[in-house]
């Protein structure tokens, strides 16, 4: 049985709002919208850019934590000849990139049990998880000036990769510094993310066509010491937070290669967030006493969680993320099956770094189950909820369970032409 953690102080340095303000818009200034490389320049790029891109992606929050993902890093000639003939993408960029980095799911976790043998461990939420993991590293490569494109994620990867047969590939990624490409037509955000509350005079932030000048690429490595101070945060300050930083932060979606099978609702009416209080507890009641198993409540222990959800109503705003089904654009790489989880999270995780950014603090909090918010809401039913943010400032006092991240070593392996062999 996993023990309870014990928690430590969360070390949150308060800000000014000017200072709010000016960190949201020097992540902003980095981000490259919506574009497809059509090819790649000959630039050499050290590996270890890569590497930390992969640690900011690894800092990302998961499902109990599992960390339900590992990378695939790959210069390998040989190697990428293979991933070429069986990607079989339209476009050279794969054949042209320095690097091919393969993002994969891990469906269940192995480990040994006490005697030695080896079980299954189930993992949760792992295609949200994964997804999310996929959106950090999105933007880890934005803030280090990288460009990328997205191709297929085909299983056959899995065999030629030599991957253990728990995983399969997610997202595959080929990264280099674009010397041409296609600006791609940036989608109307209003039409995507709803309010609760008046924005002002019409003229919503998000909605202005942003700027393509990007502002000068942070190194790798600081971009990871700042992306791996955010921690899930479930003790929140009723204090309010400024309505227009929220809605700036949603900017950052402009960056993501995904422009369908999502949106995103905002709630900030204390009746709507007690309402989904109540419904909320309501259902995890049922679970905590009825519903779970012993495999999941030794999974959850060390965070410390229980059906009591304060957050949801202490917190002055709440995000609630869906994926859209039917609602798939021609440009999907993904089988409709996948492309609205694989998006919803990936923005999700675009949003949740730009939200770090502006010194705000958040929790991916996902109620067990959740199609109650999109009756609650009076949300489409093609929509279906994957999680709930609540944003705000820590409580004073704030404290964090005392867990950590995967090592860059647990969850990278590389492929590159001096090695020959998976490292």
């Amino acid at each position: 049985m996993a023990a309870e953690k014990e928690k430590i102080p969360l070390k949150f340095h308060r800000m000014s709002g000017v200072e709010q303000y000016a960190g949201l818009d020097d992540f902003l200034s980095r981000l490259h919208f919506r574009r497809e490389v059509k090819s790649f320049s000959n630039s050499e790029i050290p590996i270890e850019i890569i590497k930390n891109a992969i640690k900011a992606a690894g800092t990302s929050p998961s499902g109990a934590n599992q960390q339900p993902w590992s990378f695939v890093l790959v210069s390998d000639p040989k190697v990428k000849t293979q991933i070429i003939n069986e990607v079989r993408s339209e476009t050279r960029t794969l054949e042209q990139a320095p690097y091919i980095v393969v993002l994969l799911k891990q469906k269940y976790g192995v480990e040994k049990n006490d005697s030695g043998k080896t079980i299954k461990v189930k993992h949760y939420y792992p295609n949200e998880s994964v997804g999310i993991c996929g959106g950090f590293f999105i933007t880890a490569l934005n803030q280090a000036g990288l460009h990328y494109n997205l191709h297929k994620p085909v299983k056959s990867l899995s065999s030629i990769l030599q991957r253990p047969e728990n995983e399969e590939p997610f997202m595959v990624f080929s990264i280099g510094i674009a010397d041409e490409w296609e600006d791609k037509k940036l989608h109307n955000l209003q039409d995507f993310v709803s309010f609760d509350f008046e924005i002002g005079s019409g003229k919503f932030e998000m909605s202005a066509e942003p700027s393509h000048e990007s502002g000068p690429a942070l190194s790798s490595a600081d971009y990871y010491d700042r992306i791996k101070k955010r921690r899930n945060v479930r003790d929140f300050s009723q204090e309010e937070i400024p309505a227009p930083l929220l809605t700036k932060a949603f900017r950052a979606l402009y960056s993501s290669p995904f422009s369908d099978s999502y949106r995103f609702a905002v709630i900030s009416n204390e009746e709507t967030k007690a309402l989904i209080r109540d419904k909320a507890e309501e259902e995890e009641k049922k679970f905590y006493e009825e519903k779970i198993t012993n495999e999941w409540r030794d999974v959850l222990k060390p965070l410390g969680t229980n059906w009591e959800k304060a957050h949801l109503t202490d917190a002055p705003y709440l995000i609630i993320g869906f994926k859209v089904t039917n609602d798939i654009g021609q440009e999907s790489m993904f089988m409709d099956k996948n492309q609205p989880i694989v998006s919803s999270a990936v923005n999700t995780g675009i949003l949740m770094s730009a939200l770090h950014h502006a010194n705000l603090c958040m929790l991916t909090h996902t109620p067990s189950p959740m199609v109650f918010l999109r009756d609650l809401l009076h949300r489409p039913k093609n929509e279906v909820p994957i999680v709930v943010i609540p944003v705000g400032y820590p409580a004073d006092q704030c404290q964090v369970p005392n867990i950590s991240k995967k090592p860059l070593k647990d969850i990278l392996t590389t492929l590159t032409e001096s090695e020959g062999e998976p490292s």
